[in-house]
């Protein structure tokens, strides 16, 4: 595990690696009520905050969470561990309930290449 005082290389910072999203409770002196989330980088900069006017887009940064969980779930299915089979059901219901058309288009040309074999991809086209 790394310390905050070691310093990372070029090799070891991937490009996502580069934004970290935190939210933070409001305080009760806010008038509107909710979750303030805080897009920052990896010291900690507050780079924007999203409030609730940024419903939309608070959608689909939960989109893309529970996009990434789904293909995690795949994947591991795909590989035959079972543990992951209620998990992969409940986000999928969660996507669902979502009912956003972009994570919908995602998940029908994309998501069912992570089930394939390398050779099942090979032989597409």
């Amino acid at each position: 595990m790394r310390n905050g005082s070691q310093s990372r290389n070029s090799e070891d910072t991937q490009p996502c690696d580069d934004m970290r999203i935190s939210s933070q409770s409001r305080n009760s002196e806010d008038s509107q009520p909710g979750v303030d989330m805080r897009v920052g980088d990896r010291n900690g900069s507050v780079i924007r905050n999203i409030d609730d006017t940024d419903v939309e887009l608070r959608k689909y940064l939960k989109a893309a969470d529970l996009l990434d969980a789904y293909l995690k779930c795949t994947v591991e299915l795909a590989s035959g561990n079972r543990e992951f089979a209620v998990a992969f059901r409940q986000i999928k219901a969660s996507l669902d309930r979502l009912a956003l058309p972009e994570a919908e288009w995602f998940l029908e040309r994309f998501a069912p290449s992570f089930s394939k074999t390398l050779d099942e991809l090979s032989g597409e086209t």
